[in-house]
């Protein structure tokens, strides 16, 4: 099928309002109770629903199928369905076959179109416009930093691919019966990139034009946002990280030496207790540096411990964010590290499926895609929390 959204005229909107005169429409009444004058009443104009091209959630493709469906019933005759879909700048290619078309979009071969077999027509459609040469160029240089991986399971079953090669099979397959929860996940995408790939991905899973503008927009501020829609729930998260992996090994050891003095004082403190009667000889005071780090050979005491203070400055990289849609049984995950590239970003794939999916009787897998969540923001979490302890007052 073609699809060219620049042959869709108000003409083609009138025609298809003269041939489903009583069609369901939205209607905005001007005035009423809140003014002095009553105004006519204002109809909804079928081309505000052409754009944008990637907008497929139900809600408006369900208003798009009745602005052709009469009496705005849930299916549609053959010919009703040709009619709406060239209101729509649809039309069969030259070559092409309008009945062989609409007999592999009737699944069921009960002789009707319903709304359901109109949004996975639509899907196809416009997958099949996003993947045409002239606009699938760009794909060819995010190529090496865009990595998408798949992963489906069961309580008993996972089977992950990692990558995806084949990305157009991919973008119109569906997941399989025996999986309760797929997982998919992109790394690598810049808020500055072209949205090519997060366009394909909102198409096949139905994502809501705000959660993706708040996904791609670079001039937004970074912040935590949980929003729900109709088709799935978005959530946004920052993730924290050190600022180098050297960073993060000074981070390391400065809580391991504080934890290796909190026990010895804890030992001390227990023994106290246990032998109260034992004489206690006055101890010299530790300074800083005696837990924060030792002096080098020629080096003063006060140095060193200035020396780990300036290792600790300038401990975080900028904020990085991560986005995840999730439905009922679905999860699309979005973020920035080149994990492939760049061998100290944050493994989030890693974390989650290596660590906690494939292990014996994963809880992971025993549970909702709500569950997965949980386990991405645990990945988080630990992510971040040496940073958070090594600035807490000791």
């Amino acid at each position: 099928m073609e699809w060219d959204f620049s042959q869709v005229t108000k003409g083609d909107a009138l025609n298809m309002a003269r041939n489903n005169p009583t069609r369901r429409r939205s209607s905005l009444a001007v005035g009423s109770e809140f003014g002095d004058a009553e105004q006519a009443e204002k109809k909804e104009d079928i081309r505000v629903l052409l754009d944008p091209f990637y907008d497929v959630t139900t809600g408006r493709l369900r208003r798009l199928f009745h602005h052709f469906s009469p009496n705005g019933k849930d299916t549609v005759t053959y010919v009703e369905f040709q009619r709406g879909l060239s209101a729509l700048g649809i039309s069969v290619p030259r070559d092409g076959n309008f009945d062989e078309f609409v007999a592999k979009v009737d699944t069921n071969g009960d002789g009707l179109v319903s709304v359901d077999e109109f949004i996975a027509v639509v899907q196809m459609i416009k997958q099949a416009h996003l993947f045409k040469p002239d606009v699938a160029t760009p794909l060819q240089v995010d190529a090496k930093r865009h990595v998408l991986r798949v992963v489906d399971y069961s309580p008993t079953s996972l089977r992950a691919v990692d990558p995806v090669t084949k990305l157009q099979s991919f973008m119109v397959s569906a997941k399989p019966q025996w999986a309760t929860v797929r997982w998919v996940h992109l790394a690598g995408f810049q808020r500055t990139d072209d949205d090519l790939n997060l366009r394909r991905l909102a198409i096949k899973y139905q994502l809501h034009p705000l959660a993706l503008e708040d996904c791609l927009n670079q001039h937004d501020k970074l912040r935590c946002k949980f929003e729900h829609y109709d088709d799935h729930s978005f959530l946004v998260v920052p993730v924290l990280r050190a600022l180098s992996p050297d960073k993060l090994q000074v981070v390391e050891n400065v809580l391991a030496a504080h934890r290796k003095a909190a026990t010895a004082k804890k030992l001390k403190e227990a023994a106290t207790e246990n032998h109260p009667n034992a004489v206690a000889y006055p101890q010299p005071h530790k300074p800083p540096h005696a837990i924060y780090g030792s002096a080098r050979p020629g080096q003063s005491k006060a140095a060193a411990l200035t020396a780990t203070l300036d290792a600790l400055d300038t401990l975080l990289r900028p904020p990085q964010q991560l986005c995840v849609f999730v439905s009922n049984d679905h999860v699309v995950s979005v973020q920035e590290d080149v994990d492939t590239i760049d061998p100290s970003a944050f493994r989030l794939w890693d974390l989650v499926v290596d660590q906690t999916m494939t292990k014996p009787y994963s809880k992971v897998r025993n549970h909702s895609a709500a569950f997965l969540v949980v386990s991405i923001l645990n990945a988080v979490v630990d992510e971040m929390l040496p940073l958070v302890e090594v600035c807490e007052p000791t």
